[in-house]
């Protein structure tokens, strides 16, 4: 016998990150019993994406001195942008990444662009030449601005 799906007019929420949107949801017999109707995908806060996901990676690169907001006040799904930093350089730029992106995959990475550098793979590879010979006049970018990856090297 096939279970019945049951489709109901979501409530807005009553805690946590209120999307502020009426949905609409379809639920097996079971979930509407259980009374579990008030979590809505679209509406988990990043934070408890990164607890669930085992990504608390994530929430140690949060900037809390740059962003305006905390990990527990915005979606998971979100289309903001926030800094995140870096924990092997305090003195690295922060970035600013897409949460919406990062969510997408659980085995997304956010890697600091200044440790994935160029310039990094440069001098993690004695290759110090090649940096005295980049042309600083021709080039519009510093090897430190650009990704070991796009350039072939891993």
């Amino acid at each position: 016998m096939k279970k019945k799906q049951i489709i109901i007019k979501k409530e807005k929420h009553t805690g946590g990150v209120d999307c502020g949107k009426m949905t609409r949801k379809s639920l097996s017999t079971s979930e509407l019993k259980s009374n579990n109707t008030k979590s809505c995908g679209m509406c988990t806060t990043f934070e408890d994406w990164c607890i669930k996901n085992n990504r608390e990676d994530l929430l140690e690169r949060w900037d809390y001195e740059l962003n305006n907001n905390t990990p527990n006040k915005i979606t998971c799904n979100s289309g903001k942008k926030f800094y995140f930093k870096c924990l092997d350089n305090e003195n690295h730029k922060r970035e600013l990444k897409q949460i919406g992106v990062i969510t997408r995959s659980i085995n997304s990475l956010i890697t600091c662009t200044e440790c994935n550098s160029f310039k990094e793979w440069c001098l993690n590879n004695n290759r110090q030449d090649v940096l005295d010979r980049w042309d600083y006049e021709l080039n519009d970018f510093l090897p430190s601005e650009i990704l070991c990856s796009t350039m072939g090297y891993r």
